[in-house]
């Protein structure tokens, strides 16, 4: 009797602590999707889009690197060019470079 007792205590015990083990993984799971959420929405650019914030037509401007469009997409800008601060909220690079993510500027494509 007392052998049976000790089963059935350890059984739901164990049970316990696994059905606790499930919550606490399901928490841990919502709040680091909830970090990521609000470290994206942090990092978005407050899109503001009137025409009025845009610099003027770029047919005024010479553009040595290209044309493209803000990071929220509103104005057409010219792009950057090499050595050119860059990341995500930042004008993209001109044709021919990327942005080098560890320094943060623009480099040609072809260097090494």
């Amino acid at each position: 009797m007392q052998y049976l007792l000790m089963t059935s205590t350890v059984t739901v015990f164990k049970s316990a602590v696994l059905a606790m083990g499930v919550s606490v993984r399901c928490c841990l799971l919502a709040v680091t999707v909830l970090a990521a959420l609000l470290a994206s929405a942090a990092a978005m650019p407050a899109c503001n889009c009137t025409y009025r914030s845009c610099e003027p037509e770029l047919r005024e401007f010479h553009c040595p690197y290209g044309e493209g469009r803000d990071p929220c997409d509103c104005c057409r800008v010219c792009l950057k060019g090499p050595a050119d601060k860059c990341g995500p909220l930042e004008t993209p690079c001109g044709h021919g470079l990327y942005c080098d993510p560890v320094k943060g500027q623009c480099r040609s494509v072809h260097q090494a």
